[in-house]
């Protein structure tokens, strides 16, 4: 069974206290978190360990926002945070394989450059799944005026979620 859940900017504030991320830190600069339009599909599966008194759901939902709004405005700290620094980003793009690491991918993002200021990055989380310390997530999610469906699997370390993988499908 699946609920909605929505974002608000104080419950946003707690996932970043969280994840030991402040906005205006010197390796994440500013991420933009108003009138974005998001939707999230959380499982009800009852597990209530995502520290500061969160459940991994929101825990893992906020890592997820981390990676979106670091790819919408190429914030590389907001990246650095939500990727393991091993993680393998993998997936066609424009019908050529790419297959990355997290750093290969940040460059990328970068180079591409961040949105217009007062982009509403846009991302629908379809399912996460958690077992134990590991989870999956679907994300549709739009970068560069393309759309993605990107499969994430994290898993809890030192009790902190990270995105190890990344699988992406580019929409036609």
């Amino acid at each position: 069974m699946f609920s909605p859940h929505f974002l608000t900017e104080n419950r946003f504030a707690l996932f970043l206290e969280m994840l030991h991320f402040s906005p205006s830190s010197a390796d994440g600069g500013e991420i933009s978190h108003r009138n974005s339009r998001r939707t999230h599909y959380l499982s009800t599966n009852g597990n209530k360990s995502g520290g500061a008194g969160m459940s991994d759901e929101q825990a893992i939902s906020a890592v997820v926002h981390l990676y979106v709004d670091g790819m919408a405005f190429a914030n590389e700290g907001a990246l650095r945070k939500a990727f393991h620094p091993d993680a393998a980003i993998i997936g066609n793009y424009k019908g050529a394989l790419e297959w990355t690491t997290r750093d290969g991918f940040i460059k990328t993002i970068i180079e591409t450059g961040a949105a217009p200021p007062g982009t509403q990055p846009e991302m629908d989380v379809q399912k996460i799944d958690i077992t134990g310390d590991t989870a999956t997530v679907r994300v549709v999610d739009s970068f560069a005026g393309e759309r993605y469906s990107d499969h994430l699997s994290l898993v809890k370390i030192d009790g902190r979620w990270v995105i190890v993988n990344k699988v992406f499908h580019q929409h036609a």
